[in-house]
């Protein structure tokens, strides 16, 4: 769908598909020849009929850096899990790169646990608001967060979760 085009040079993918009620599904290879790509900003917010997130989606994008993830999936109320490599491959994530980024997804119950574990550069608010009203969440894992020891904030990660069991050792 998005073949690279050098004479165009897509560099983010702003509100692309924002709002597509009736996506139930994102092919894998969607974004694999766009890997200039920087931001995924509001990509894919309001679909809540996705049900799924394919493993290898940002794969090629490995240039993604600050602000990256913002509210990428938010209210994608239909999500049920996410895959633990989602985001492997995008090592340059840094400020704000996560902010938002699935609040509201309200079906989703769990977490994996390395599914940051390669994003080691979040700093400032990368996690800001990132599971804001997911209130399906019951748990999450000890290690989330291990590998983020950059990030200087965790403003309202978890705001209105209200079935979620805390972790004395999350942080």
């Amino acid at each position: 769908l998005f073949r690279y085009n050098p004479a165009v040079g897509a560099s983010a993918f702003y509100t692309t598909f924002s709002g597509c009620t009736g996506l139930t599904a994102i092919p894998t290879d969607l974004f694999r020849y766009n890997t200039a790509v920087g931001a995924f900003y509001n990509t894919f917010s309001g679909c809540s009929s996705l049900t799924a997130i394919p493993v290898d989606l940002f794969r090629y994008n490995t240039a993604v850096s600050a602000s990256a993830f913002s509210s990428t999936f938010n209210g994608c109320s239909s999500l049920t899990s996410l895959p633990t490599d989602l985001f492997r491959y995008n090592t340059a994530v840094s400020a704000y790169g996560f902010y938002n980024t699935f609040s509201g997804c309200s079906s989703l119950t769990a977490l994996p646990t390395d599914l940051f574990r390669y994003n080691t550069a979040v700093d400032a608010y990368g996690f800001q608001q990132t599971f804001y009203n997911c209130t399906g969440l019951t748990s999450i894992p000890a290690e989330l967060f291990r590998y983020n020891t950059a990030c200087l904030s965790f403003s309202n990660t978890f705001y209105g979760c209200n079935k979620l069991t805390l972790r004395s050792d999350m942080f």
